[in-house]
């Protein structure tokens, strides 16, 4: 199975990168993977900084936009006319 990420989703809930994306270097010496926790700990890193470059982005976007200006009253509203019409 494959997560929304690219990642091999493994019987046991664990995700590890796909060998075709060169996320993490491993062996398999056998039929299980061994992973070094240097490069583990490095692609860890690396995932956060790209998360946290996603959230500066859409921080700009959102103030680019104006939406912090808007009103909070106007916000609720909208959001529970989402909510409603997403329910059905």
């Amino acid at each position: 199975m494959t997560s929304p990420a690219g990642n091999e989703q493994q019987r046991d809930g664990t995700c590890l990168p796909r060998e075709d994306t060169g996320g993490i270097p491993f062996e398999k010496p056998s039929r299980h993977r061994s992973v070094r926790l240097d490069d583990l700990i490095e692609y860890r890193s690396r995932q956060r900084i790209a998360a946290e470059l996603a959230f500066t982005d859409m921080i700009a976007d959102t103030e680019r936009l104006g939406l912090y200006d808007a009103d909070s009253d106007e916000i609720r509203a909208a959001l529970k006319v989402a909510r409603r019409t997403a329910a059905g």
